[in-house]
């Protein structure tokens, strides 16, 4: 899981977003450097709110030294590594913190 951070109008600057583990203690100077404007955060003083939530990621294993991404409801294997577009080549390498949950064509489709 990880924890998305959305704050006050916050689709207007990219997010909502994963907040690195590390950055939350310091969640306002975060939120700036990745492009929120610090003047929002000074218009609402006390009364700045930002919602949280816990979401989950996609499932990553080391197949025989090679990277798989792994169905988030069943656990098959839906890619290997030379089948992964760039930003899941760069989740499984451990480049960037987040990537949606992944499901195989079998569980995409049950409701």
């Amino acid at each position: 899981m990880t924890l998305m951070i959305d704050p006050p109008s916050g689709w207007k600057y990219g997010f909502p977003k994963p907040i690195p583990e590390d950055r939350r203690q310091d969640s306002l100077v975060w939120l700036v450097e990745q492009g929120y404007p610090q003047k929002l955060i000074d218009e609402l003083g006390e009364h700045f709110y930002c919602r949280y939530w816990e979401e989950p990621k996609a499932i990553v294993k080391f197949n025989g030294g090679k990277g798989a991404l792994l169905c988030s409801k069943c656990n098959v294997i839906i890619k290997v590594g030379g089948e992964f577009n760039e930003k899941e080549s760069k989740y499984v390498k451990g480049e960037i913190d987040y990537l949606p949950p992944q499901y195989c064509d079998r569980c995409n489709n049950v409701s």
